[in-house]
């Protein structure tokens, strides 16, 4: 931990021991990586003298609909047999928002309806009588600042963790470890919902990820994959590009001929075959070389 998160999280831990029953009160905390997120929660507990649950918004959204009940519901009906000075840290909320690019049919989108659900019904969670800490990745807490700000301005403090310098590539390793985990991409092989997911942590890696780098590039591939098989070419096509300026920049011959062949499939699915051809020419002569 670096001598700025050492120090946010001494204030987070007082925050934590602030939490008495029948107090509410709502915490933001920033942080990118699950993992990394791990092992702070594990400091906590360990430093803390404080209790407090973890619910994750994954596992309310399996066990509830939450295209039928707002998500304060599901989090009244877990909370309801739990005394009232035992915080709870909830994760995962990004699910529930908007990928950083809207997705289609916005306006009729869980997404929408969450987000207008936090901004009206935001004294619901007061009625949780205890401190709630809402753990996000850094698009996710920017989406709550500009689209429930209503929501947003009700907390009590924000804290923010930087992913250390030193263990910034284990940890982007270990987070995408499940992702990579098949010879088959995971725009192949996972369905619509948790290719939304997936989409959602890459855009988080991404932030983390270093400028310029053979891992950034792969993200950007990995997200414009993930857009293609969801039909979104517009945004498979920007990611793509993405990719290919830094897989040029930095020399990765083998990444740019793939990345050039998927660019051909979006302009060949637009019917744009004489683009297509272009770029597909082009990886050719790039696999040839290699």
């Amino acid at each position: 931990m670096s001598s700025s998160d050492t120090a946010v999280f001494s204030r987070l831990l007082r925050a934590l021991r602030r939490c008495v029953q029948g107090r509410y009160l709502l915490f933001f905390v920033r942080c990118n990586s699950s993992m990394y997120r791990q092992s702070l929660v594990e400091e906590l507990r360990a430093q803390s003298q404080q209790s407090f649950l973890e619910i994750s918004v994954r596992d309310l959204q399996q066990k509830y609909d939450l295209t039928q009940i707002a998500l304060d519901e599901a989090l009244r009906m877990e909370l309801e047999s739990l005394a009232a000075d035992i915080p709870v840290f909830i994760y995962d909320l990004e699910i529930l928002l908007p990928n950083a690019d809207k997705e289609k049919d916005f306006e009729k989108s869980l997404a929408f309806k969450t987000l207008q659900q936090l901004n009206w019904r935001r004294s619901a969670y007061q009625r949780l009588n205890r401190g709630v800490f809402f753990w996000l990745p850094e698009y996710a807490l920017q989406l709550l600042v500009t689209t429930a700000l209503d929501f947003f301005d009700w907390r009590s403090a924000i804290y923010e963790f930087d992913v250390p310098e030193a263990e910034k590539a284990a940890y982007l390793q270990q987070d995408l470890q499940d992702f990579r985990a098949s010879v088959v991409h995971a725009a192949e092989r996972m369905n619509a919902t948790e290719k939304q997911r997936w989409l959602k942590v890459l855009c988080a890696l991404r932030d983390e990820a270093q400028p310029n780098s053979a891992e950034l590039a792969r993200i950007y591939g990995d997200i414009g994959r993930i857009y293609d098989s969801l039909g979104q070419l517009e945004q498979a096509l920007k990611n793509y590009q993405q990719s290919l300026v830094i897989r040029q920049e930095i020399g990765d011959k083998s990444g740019e001929g793939i990345t050039l062949s998927n660019i051909s499939q979006i302009f060949k699915a637009r019917g744009d075959y004489e683009t297509a051809l272009r770029y597909l020419q082009q990886s050719l002569t790039i696999q040839q070389e290699i």
